[in-house]
């Protein structure tokens, strides 16, 4: 088990931080001589810790942290090395239990960092179309680990639709290959009647066409 991280003595009660993790896919394997690029797990573990490290210091001393994991955490779901949908071959790096290992030591490492500079930390971590079963383990292993921190919160990975309120903003998070994402205003009304209502700055983060669009819809952005 974890042992309790202290307390940041600042903090301001009336901001929340968002940090969005946009696909890390954890365990894909590309060589730069055939891609331009070189990733494997522990350029993922690196490369996420340092964009968190640097976000964290970067970021005001708010009261809240949403870590949100906008899904496909993992590159693959299981040792067969295909997308369980459409079964397309993946390029892997390592064996299966140490992608597993890497993965959830990555996002150990987030956690931690935001535990040291806000009182509270709320992780979704969305289900995405690589890793639909690794991503349920995903929260059930932070939140073992986590048994003993009462200022983590993980919230339950059962649907593909996730929400938080936090004063006036309501936040979505899903990772986007359920609901043409012209559509989520519509999704989010009708899941968070009560929510929508209460609110006057909705927002939806999402994930799994690698590209970065901002789109106005009815009421959320």
């Amino acid at each position: 088990l974890a042992k309790p991280i202290k307390t940041p003595k600042l903090s301001n009660k009336k901001l929340m931080t968002v940090y969005p993790m946009g696909d890390p896919h954890i365990g894909m394997f590309s060589w730069a001589k055939e891609t331009g690029d070189d990733f494997d797990t522990k350029i993922a573990r690196r490369d996420l810790g340092g964009a968190m490290t640097h976000l964290v210091d970067c970021a005001p001393p708010s009261d809240v942290a949403l870590i949100t994991n906008v899904g496909d955490f993992f590159h693959m779901d299981n040792s067969l090395n295909r997308t369980q949908q459409t079964g397309n071959i993946l390029d892997v790096d390592t064996r299966w239990p140490q992608v597993l290992e890497l993965g959830i030591l990555a996002m150990r490492d987030c956690i931690d960092l935001a535990l040291r500079k806000h009182k509270q930390v709320v992780v979704i971590n969305a289900i995405g179309n690589h890793d639909e079963h690794s991503s349920v383990m995903l929260s059930a292993n932070i939140a073992a680990f986590y048994h003993d921190e009462g200022r983590l919160t993980v919230l339950p990975t059962t649907g593909f639709f996730n929400y938080y309120e936090f004063g006036k903003c309501l936040i979505g998070v899903t990772h986007g290959d359920k609901a043409k994402i012209q559509t989520l205003d519509g999704v989010m009304a009708a899941d968070q009647p009560e929510a929508w209502g209460r609110t006057s700055h909705r927002y939806w983060y999402t994930g799994h066409i690698h590209h970065i669009s901002r789109l106005e819809l009815k009421g959320c952005v």
